[in-house]
């Protein structure tokens, strides 16, 4: 692989004692597939993630972020390490929990909790009561990687494919360290000093965040407090109804069709569902806020056509394999 030009990869290496995610992982098993990657030539880079649930240092047997760092650093021979802390991300299970459990920080101080900070470096939801002290921890897991004295030991080990980048990175990563202090001075002594404003409902972003529209809990706190929103879930919740009556519809023309020989007077069911489907299809391009009750009705409608359609071949002794849908 290294001589096709195959020289690291990243492992979402998460967390060694696997509370987070279960992948089958073990401390013995990440050496053994590090060094023996090393060997090969290819550069083992781990990518972690921090939360609030690991201590700094070993506890209750488990790894704490400093021992799973020196094991990475010391015992895996890692040319690079990534921590990130657990972050709400849209889209995730957990998303809305964080929110709805007042985790997520919405001010910091004066400072508005922007989107930008949701990048993995910066502590934006945690449960423990300083969330300065595990930005701290972050923070020292890097420096506990990058550091002049690791630095000076990396350039007595034995030469093999990859000391060239274990040495670059830890010049890029003591840089990284320092300007990420340095950025993040103001960030650090807001966090430490002022005051902590906490979110106690889900977001809005705009007129199109993803929710989960068969969470009643999330749709009613978003809906409390945006009416955009409000009608987009029942547009789709509308939506939805017609999608499964186009199924109905397509089940009745497509039925029809594999009697029709047989049995030609249902030609004419089949141009009046055909019709139906066409007109269905108009109303949901019409769709408006100030419509939304009138196609209510008229997706009763809608329904009721269906019915009558499958009660007229019933009345004819036929059976057609489709559904009736209910609402």
């Amino acid at each position: 692989m290294r001589s096709a030009g195959f020289k690291a990869i990243w492992f979402g290496i998460e967390d060694l004692n696997a509370e987070l995610v279960s992948k089958g992982q073990s401390a013995e098993k990440t050496k053994e597939a590090f060094l023996a990657l090393r060997a090969a030539g290819i550069s083992p880079r781990p990518m972690m993630i921090h939360y609030d649930e690991q201590p700094w240092t070993r506890n209750d047997g488990k790894y704490g972020l400093k021992e799973t760092v020196e094991y990475l650093r010391d015992e895996c021979k890692a040319t690079s390490i990534q921590i990130t802390y657990i972050t709400p991300s849209i889209g995730s299970r957990a998303y809305d929990q964080h929110y709805l459990h007042g985790e997520v920080l919405k001010k910091v101080g004066k400072m508005e909790v922007e989107d930008y900070l949701f990048d993995g470096n910066h502590v934006v939801a945690t449960k423990h009561s300083s969330p300065y002290s595990k930005q701290q921890e972050l923070l020292k897991g890097y420096r506990l990687f990058y550091s002049p004295k690791e630095l000076i030991k990396r350039l007595f080990w034995k030469k093999d494919g990859v000391k060239r980048m274990d040495i670059l990175n830890q010049f890029g990563g003591m840089i990284g360290y320092l300007k990420s202090r340095l950025t993040m001075k103001p960030w650090l002594k807001d966090l430490k000093t002022a005051k902590l404003e906490r979110w106690d409902s889900l977001p809005v972003f705009s007129d199109y965040t993803l929710i989960d529209l068969h969470d009643n809990t999330v749709i009613e706190s978003i809906s409390a407090h945006n009416d955009a929103i409000t009608i987009i879930i029942e547009k789709n919740a509308v939506l939805d109804k017609i999608e499964s009556l186009k199924k109905e519809f397509y089940s009745i023309v497509e039925g029809i069709k594999a009697i029709e020989l047989t049995y030609p007077k249902l030609g004419d069911l089949k141009e009046i569902a055909l019709a139906r489907l066409a007109e269905l299809n108009k109303v949901v391009s019409e769709f408006t806020k100030e419509h939304y009750l009138l196609l209510c009705e008229r997706i009763k409608e809608f329904v009721q056509s269906v019915r009558e359609i499958i009660m007229h071949i019933r009345n004819q002794n036929i059976e057609l394999i489709t559904t009736t849908p209910s609402i």
